[in-house]
């Protein structure tokens, strides 16, 4: 955890940094989000307040991805009978120097093991820094 950065909520974050040995992820799975959910089939939103250390890079390197515990990097379809993935890349420049919200919608069917992973992509940009203090997840009223 990261107790730096100004506005982080709470007064720490976490940091995700350059690694040339993959990516680097944080994760909440299993019961934790069942119960924030309710254990009900349903339309929502991920969202991660996050900001970088630059805002020029155009590479997208920050992950937001809703997927199957049991099967990772299978993210659940953004709604339902789709065939778009709940899983999207942001780039520094999408994210600012400022916090802000990254979304991602999902549909998920109230049973499926469910997981959440937020992170940095390893291997490029090496000064690049990523900063995440809040998740939480909003249902589609």
């Amino acid at each position: 955890m990261d107790t730096t950065q100004a506005g982080a909520t709470g007064g720490s974050c976490a940091k995700f940094e350059f690694s040339d040995k993959g990516n680097g992820k944080a994760t909440i799975s299993g019961g934790a989000i069942d119960r924030i959910l309710g254990n009900k089939a349903g339309q929502y939103t991920a969202r991660a307040r996050v900001k970088a250390n630059i805002n020029t890079s155009t590479e997208p390197l920050f992950i937001v991805s809703v997927q199957d515990s049991r099967s990772p990097f299978t993210p659940f379809p953004s709604a339902k009978g789709s065939a778009e993935t709940a899983d999207k890349m942001f780039s520094a420049k999408n994210i600012g120097s400022a916090w802000t919200w990254v979304e991602v919608p999902f549909y998920w069917d109230g049973v499926t093991p469910i997981e959440l992973w937020t992170g940095r992509k390893g291997g490029y940009e090496p000064d690049l820094i990523f900063w995440e203090d809040i998740v939480e997840f909003v249902v589609k009223e």
